[in-house]
């Protein structure tokens, strides 16, 4: 039975390369709230293609901690520290994590609709689909438009494809 904590907080640690599943395996065998966003990636080799699960944010992990599980998982074999910026620990918030949930779960590339796009640089909101209340800002990709979805506090950013019908006012 697990007991919650008042003061356990979302904080990011940082993994040594390649670590990350090893790292989710280890923390949740300690019985602590971990999460490992993970995003479906196809590789091309000369002779095959294969589907690979590969972490969204490569080198992070993050976990649900109180002080003394901040230390445990720190001992952990491929943790190298905890992510911090200008000395301060980098703390999650409960909506930065479902945000990144949501986003994990859905394909990789959805259909992108040729109708009138926002404009570059303008702030929007994705009303429909599992994706929905999610906000973000529109970007041009190397030619291509997307909805760029930032996580502050680790500054980071996610890439998605969506059809514009589903973009806030423009359907």
């Amino acid at each position: 039975m697990k007991i919650y904590k008042k003061n356990r907080k979302w904080l990011v640690f940082y993994t040594r390369s390649r670590a990350e599943k090893s790292c989710e395996i280890q923390i949740k065998n300690m019985e602590i709230e971990v999460f490992l966003p993970k995003c479906l990636e196809i590789r091309q080799w000369k002779d095959r293609k294969k589907e690979l699960i590969l972490p969204l944010f490569p080198n992070y992990i993050f976990a649900r901690v109180d002080e003394a599980e901040r230390i445990r998982v720190l001992e952990c074999n491929g943790i190298v520290s905890n992510l911090s910026f200008n000395g301060q620990l980098v703390e999650m918030s409960s909506r930065d994590i479902d945000q990144i949930d949501i986003m994990q779960k859905q394909p990789s590339a959805l259909e992108v609709v040729t109708t009138p796009l926002p404009k570059l640089g303008e702030t929007i909101t994705i009303q429909q689909g599992p994706m929905s209340g999610l906000k973000g800002e529109i970007v041009d990709h190397y030619g291509s438009t997307h909805i760029l979805v930032r996580i502050g506090s680790i500054k980071q950013a996610v890439k998605v494809k969506l059809p514009v019908k589903m973009v806030a006012g423009y359907a």
